[in-house]
């Protein structure tokens, strides 16, 4: 198993800047490593690999909370596992999305969609 970490120093509160940045990074990566680079198995990066780590307070993230599989984090995510064929695991804050379910909750499989192969884990 092949395994690669990206691990940069992000700015605090410029998701767009970081993530940029990380595009970088991997860019010069697979140059350097040609054909090497297609046989990565998993890339990692930290929780809030984006948003940077050191906010003071709760209500001074909450401009920067994602929604679940749909945030900036995640779709970059997606778009980087199809590029280099492997499995992305990279962690952002999120924000919670409430969802009715009816009666029939659990009787048959979720559909299957493009973020079927997306697993949100969350820590508390």
């Amino acid at each position: 198993m092949r395994i690669a970490t990206l691990q940069f120093s992000p700015r605090l509160r410029d998701v767009d800047g970081n993530i940029e940045r990380g595009e970088e990074i991997l860019n010069k990566w697979e140059q350097s490593h040609g054909d090497e680079a297609r046989k990565l198995d998993l890339l990692v990066l930290p929780e809030m690999a984006f948003t940077g780590y050191n906010f003071s307070s709760l209500e001074t993230i909450k401009p920067y909370l994602e929604p679940t599989r749909s945030g900036p984090t995640a779709k970059w995510a997606r778009s980087t596992a199809r590029r280099l064929g492997c499995v992305v695991c990279v962690g952002y804050p999120e924000v919670p999305l409430l969802i009715k379910l009816g009666p029939d909750v659990g009787a048959k499989s979720p559909p299957e969609t493009e973020d079927s192969n997306l697993w949100n884990q969350r820590n508390s």
